[in-house]
């Protein structure tokens, strides 16, 4: 284990995954329609069972409650003196917790209640407007204050003027791709330009390991914002590339750390760990399960791995149904199996209607911004396989903010412009992943048009076949540059795949030595109990058998006392006796000697 985690099984996956290139568990064999049924019912068990771990409005923190709104939205309900009451409508009436009011106006809207202790209000920088857009209420829900009503859209505005790099903003992330759209871009308070994509790059780039609750909320939010973004129907592309090729590297990271037992790493993505406590288990199991549910495409929700993680939390949840939990874990857990019955369930998807979101704000002063071209080319780390080879670097072209695209260069040609003329009668992607091009060919007799050019124009036959061979050549380019990308990324996954695969293998067989060792140890320990149990019943028994002969002693004693005791008596009668005859005796001497 120490070999995994010291040479790092997170360097491993810093591998670029083709995100056209098909994944390499989409044929993995998925379980059965009837096991399917059997597991949905076993999780809607596990959600039954914890409804019934009610929290009380006048105990619990808000911190707390919110957890609770997440896993039911508004079908949550509360303990509130004598009744039960609906967690949403309530905290909706102004309500306080030690005297502290859960949300306030401020100059940009309205926010919930910042930090003060652990768990009692937001721990996170609006946690709870992010809670609130996964329970669904819209932007017009209001919310009482004492200086008056907020709604969510206030909530939201105050999110976007108050965004700053200084601080957290997965939470920010998660809210705003829910309440706005992917491509808004606005200024805050500061004046500085922001973007739902320049929130995607920040998350991104922001490690894992060491955030909150290992990293899952964080890819959470990163996977719920993508989710988004493709709602519009567009192809990944800019940071939605990198954002992606994130998400796809901690997936299997997840079903490579997965315990045999179908748990998830309790170090969660730091290394192999499995801890036996279901504290611990619902804990790391739940918040992976949770990222998984978000990131997880719908071909991939039956395969075995994912059934069994499903199946382990749920069965753990039944199991220890009246042990007490962590609020936290356990509500977090809920929602990632309440994602998976949602998206399990073809009639409620084909019943869903589309979300609503706000329009993009994209104001001139931002919109007319030059790329941010400082990012614009890295080249990935070199990777290290098991045998010790180096496998090449590869030069991607990474995003701007904007969603600007940089060109790749060859050393046998010129830069070739994205926006370059497509071959006639060809269908060619763009490299930047934007809206493919159609162009007809030219019919006998009518002058050709060049697509994507501003001022249309008939050209001259000389100057026509120019551009056609010119278009062609730029045509072939492109695409020999993205097979050789294509290829170039299907060996870096096949890599990482043999190298997941070696990895698992040895810690299979790691954890197959240390259970064999465990269970000898057991059974050594068995027979050290057994043999002093048989000591202990020995010395029982002797114990017995000591006490029987002490109270036969004390018996005969006894019997010896009663013994001397009646010898005594007769002792006593026979000296009365003998007292009395000789007074006799002596009376008659004297009698004589009167005589």
């Amino acid at each position: 284990m120490n070999r995994l985690t010291n040479k790092g099984i997170v360097a491993t996956f810093f591998v670029v995954v083709a995100c056209v290139a098909p994944s390499l568990s989409a044929a993995s064999k998925s379980i059965s329609l009837s096991e399917q049924q059997q597991l949905r019912a076993r999780v809607q068990m596990a959600m039954d069972v914890s409804r019934k771990r009610h929290l009380n409005a006048q105990v619990h923190t808000p911190w707390q409650i919110m957890h609770g709104i997440l896993t039911f939205g508004e079908e949550f309900t509360l303990n509130h003196g004598n009744s039960r009451i609906s967690a949403v409508e309530w905290i909706a009436t102004n309500p306080r917790f030690r005297g502290d009011a859960w949300f306030e106006k401020t100059e940009f809207g309205g926010r919930a209640h910042p930090f003060t202790e652990p768990y009692f209000f937001e721990g996170h920088p609006n946690q709870f407007l992010a809670i609130m857009s996964l329970a669904g209420l819209k932007l017009d829900f209001e919310i009482q204050t004492k200086d008056g009503k907020i709604t969510i859209a206030d909530m939201v505005e105050h999110a976007r003027m108050t965004v700053n790099d200084r601080e957290e903003i997965t939470w920010t992330l998660w809210a705003l791709s829910h309440y706005i759209h992917c491509d808004s871009r606005w200024k805050n308070k500061e004046s500085e330009n922001w973007s739902i994509e320049k929130l995607v790059q920040i998350q991104t780039r922001d490690t894992v390991v060491d955030a909150a609750c290992g990293g899952t909320h964080g890819l959470f939010a990163l996977a719920y914002a993508r989710n988004r973004y493709l709602e519009t129907g567009r192809p990944l592309r800019g940071v939605w590339i990198e954002a992606e090729q994130k998400l796809q590297k901690y997936i299997a990271m997840a079903k490579a750390l997965q315990n045999s037992d179908g748990t998830f790493s309790s170090a969660y993505f730091k290394g192999p760990e499995n801890k036996r406590d279901f504290a611990d288990v619902c804990a790391s199991s739940g918040h992976i399960l949770e990222f998984l549910m978000q990131a997880l495409p719908d071909d991939r929700l039956h395969e075995p791995w994912v059934a069994q993680g499903v199946a382990k939390l749920a069965n753990g949840l039944i199991e220890n149904r009246h042990e007490p939990i962590e609020v936290g874990a356990l509500y977090h857990a809920l929602s990632g199996l309440r994602l998976y019955l949602e998206r399990t369930n073809s009639e409620a998807i084909a019943r869903r209607a589309p979300k609503k979101i706000i329009a993009p704000e994209i104001p001139e002063t931002v919109a007319s911004q030059p790329p941010d071209t400082a990012a614009t080319q890295r080249k990935l780390p070199t990777l290290t396989g098991n045998n010790g080879s180096q496998m090449p670097s590869i030069d991607l072209p990474l995003p701007s903010l904007d969603g600007n695209v940089a060109t790749i260069p060859t050393p046998s040609q010129p830069t070739v412009n994205e926006k370059a003329v497509p071959t006639p009668g060809v269908r060619l992607p763009s490299l930047g992943g934007g809206p493919e091009v159609a162009v007809e060919p030219k019919k006998s007799g009518e002058p050709q048009v060049l697509a994507n050019n501003a001022a249309t124009r008939p050209i001259t036959e000389p100057q026509q076949a120019r551009d056609i061979a010119r278009q062609h050549k730029i045509a072939m380019e492109r695409r020999r540059l993205e097979l050789k990308l294509q290829v170039a990324e299907a060996q870096a996954e096949r890599a990482t795949a043999n190298a997941l695969r070696a990895e698992a293998m040895a810690q299979r067989a790691e954890a197959e030595a240390l259970e064999a060792e465990a269970q000898a140890l057991q059974a050594e320990a068995d027979a050290k109990y057994a043999e002093a149990k048989a000591r202990r019943v020995e010395a029982s028994a002797k114990r017995t058998n000591a006490n029987a002969l002490r109270a036969d002693a004390v018996a005969e004693e006894a019997e010896a006392s009663a013994v001397r005791r009646e010898a005594e008596a007769r002792k006593a009668e026979f000296d009365v006796r003998t007292s009395g005859g000789s007074a006799m005796q002596d009376k008659n001497v004297q009698s004589t000697s009167a005589q």
